[in-house]
């Protein structure tokens, strides 16, 4: 009955038409795509995905272009603050490669934010030197710059003739 996809597509513009009017279609399309709002804690490419779909299935007259621009516009805040200086996507599949430097990006920002609480409350160790902190010295008389990375004095221009 609907082998031809022809066929599906004529059916489909009926069944749309003989159920959802005019107005209730708008109406969805309003609801489902254009202030569709994407939440913070919801998965970015779920809601990428249910609409591309609402807008498939509700034949939303707008080019893949047009849709993957309205997608980012109502993007989380903090979505858009991670992706402000990646290019601007213009296709689905540019658009899910602009997502994922996304996460990885808000996944690197939880990772050091999680590393400094842990080094805030002493609990980093490097080596027999027990735990350090950043611009302190350790017991060896080396200036530890950054967690982990530990410079000899000379290193730093101390004793250098110039330098405090």
């Amino acid at each position: 009955m609907f082998g031809d996809k022809a066929d599906w597509a004529s059916c489909k513009i009926r069944v749309l038409e003989g159920y959802f009017p005019y107005f209730v279609r708008e109406r969805l399309v309003r609801n489902l795509i254009v202030f569709n709002f994407h939440e913070s804690g919801q998965s970015v490419r779920a809601y990428i995905d249910r609409v591309f779909q609402a807008a498939e299935c509700l034949q939303y007259e707008a080019s893949e272009a047009q849709l993957v621009e309205r997608i980012v516009m109502n993007l989380h805040p903090d979505i858009l603050k991670q992706a402000a200086f990646l290019d601007k996507p213009t296709t689905r599949k540019e658009l899910r490669c602009v997502i994922g430097l996304v996460e990885e990006r808000i996944a690197i920002a939880a990772e050091r934010r999680r590393l400094d609480n842990v080094t805030a409350k002493g609990n980093a160790s490097n080596g027999p030197y027990g735990n350090f902190r950043r611009g302190v010295l350790s017991p060896g008389g080396r200036r530890v710059i950054n967690v982990g990375i530990v410079v000899a004095p000379a290193m730093c221009g101390v004793g250098v003739p110039g330098r405090i």
